[in-house]
C-alpha cells in the first residue's frame, strides 16, 4: 500500500495539485467528506454543466511536467528543451538559482508520466502538451522558490524532530518500514528524497496556515435554484408560467439548459457567499443569488452563460465551512499571493522556449 506523501505525489502527477501544494493541504485531490457532501457533489455536477472544468483533463491544461533534453529532436518520446541562455540554470528567483539538472529530472519523469498514460508524443498535438507541462513544471518549480524564501522571512522551519515524526506516521500507515521503503523504492526515491520532500511539505503546510489565519470559518450560504434559457425571450415565458403558478421544479426539468441542475429541479445546492470567492462558474450568477432573500425569485437575468431565473429557497446566515470548502479558500489564498509575487518578483528563466512560464494560469 502506497503512503500518504507517495499517493500526494502521484495526484501532483497526474493534475490533481500544483507542485507547490504537494503536501500542503489534506486530501490534496479533494477535501474531506463532510455532512454536507451530497450538496457539494450536486452542486459541482451543475458547475460542470454551466462550464466548470473542474481540474485539467488534459496534461496540457494545467498538470504539472517534466521536461527533458535528450533524445531526437524530430520526434522525440521525450520533447528536447530549447537551448538555455544559462548553461546551468533553468531560472533565478530573487537571486536564487533553479537548477538546469533539477528542471530537467522533474521535466524528464512528468513527461514520462503522461506518455505511459497514453500522452501521444509522436503528433503535433503531443508535442505542444510536452511543452505545456515543460512549461507547468518550470512555473511550480518557480513558485516553490517564491513560498520557500517567504517561509524563511517569516521563520517558519521544519526540524528534524518534525519530519522525523511525520515520516514515522506514514511508515506506520504503509504496514511497517519495509512496506514503506518498498513504496519509496518502487517511486525511485531515496532516504535523502524522502526526507527533503517532508520537510518541504511541512514547511509548506505552516507557511499556507500562516497566510489564512484569517480566512473565514463560517459564511453565509443560500440553497439556489435556477433555469438557464438561450435566449431572453425562453426565460420570459418560463416567468410567466411560475408566475402563473407552475411549479418551479417543473418548469426548470422542462426547459432548462443546465441539464445536470435540471433533473434535480433546478437545484444549484447550497452555496456559500464569501467576498472575493466564487464559488460557482458565473460569478454574475452568484451576484445574484447573494441579492435575494429566501423565498425570493429574480427577474430574467443575464450572465456569460446565457439568460437566467434564479430563486433562493433557504438561507443559512452562518453555515460552518467544510473541509473541502476550507481547502479551496486557503488555494485560492496561495494563489493570491504568487499572482502579487509574480508582479514583484525578480524572476529570470533561461530556457528560450519557457520564458511566459508565469503566463500559465496557476
Amino acid at each position: 500500500m502506497k503512503v500518504d506523501w507517495m499517493r500526494r505525489r502521484e495526484r501532483w502527477l497526474a493534475g490533481g495539485c500544483a507542485l507547490l501544494l504537494m503536501g500542503v493541504f489534506a486530501g490534496c485531490a479533494k477535501g474531506s467528506t463532510t455532512d454536507g457532501g451530497a450538496d457539494a457533489d450536486q452542486s459541482a455536477a451543475s458547475h460542470a454543466s454551466l462550464g466548470d472544468e473542474g481540474g485539467p483533463t488534459d496534461p496540457a491544461a494545467g498538470a504539472p511536467v517534466k521536461s527533458g533534453v535528450t533524445g531526437d529532436a524530430d520526434r522525440s518520446p521525450i520533447a528536447p528543451a530549447g537551448a538555455p541562455e544559462s548553461p546551468e540554470l533553468a531560472a533565478s528567483v530573487n537571486g536564487q538559482p533553479v537548477a538546469l539538472a533539477d528542471f530537467q529530472s522533474q521535466a524528464l519523469e512528468t513527461q514520462r508520466y503522461f506518455v505511459d498514460k497514453g500522452l501521444d508524443p509522436n503528433t503535433d498535438a503531443g508535442q505542444r502538451q510536452l511543452l505545456a507541462l515543460r512549461r507547468q513544471v518550470l512555473s511550480e518549480m518557480i513558485n516553490q522558490a517564491l513560498i520557500e524564501q517567504e517561509a524563511a522571512r517569516k521563520g517558519i522551519t521544519a526540524t528534524n524532530q518534525e519530519v522525523e515524526a511525520s515520516l514515522a506516521g506514514y511508515r506506520e500507515q504503509s504496514g511497517g518500514t519495509a512496506d514503506f521503503d518498498a513504496a519509496r523504492n518502487e517511486a525511485g526515491a531515496s532516504d535523502a528524497d524522502v526526507f527533503a520532500m517532508e520537510r518541504q511539505a511541512i514547511v509548506g503546510r505552516k507557511f499556507v496556515e500562516d497566510i489564512s489565519r484569517d480566512l473565514p470559518t463560517a459564511a453565509p450560504f443560500y440553497h439556489a435554484r435556477h433555469i438557464l434559457c438561450a435566449t431572453e425571450a425562453e426565460c420570459t415565458a418560463a416567468l410567466a408560467r411560475l408566475d402563473g403558478g407552475e411549479d418551479f421544479a417543473a418548469v426548470a426539468a422542462a426547459v432548462s439548459k443546465d441539464e445536470v441542475s435540471a433533473a434535480q429541479g433546478g437545484d444549484l445546492g447550497w452555496v456559500p457567499i464569501i467576498k472575493g470567492f466564487t464559488y460557482l462558474p458565473s460569478a454574475d450568477l452568484q451576484t445574484v443569488i447573494a441579492g435575494l432573500q429566501a423565498g425570493q425569485r429574480s427577474a430574467v437575468v443575464k450572465t456569460d452563460y446565457g439568460y437566467h431565473i434564479v430563486e433562493v429557497t433557504e438561507v443559512d446566515p452562518a453555515r460552518e465551512i467544510d473541509a473541502d470548502l476550507g481547502f479551496k479558500l486557503r488555494e485560492k489564498r496561495v494563489q493570491d499571493w504568487l499572482a502579487e509575487q509574480h508582479r514583484s518578483a525578480d524572476v529570470i528563466i533561461y530556457i528560450t522556449d519557457l520564458k511566459d512560464a508565469l503566463d500559465i494560469e496557476g
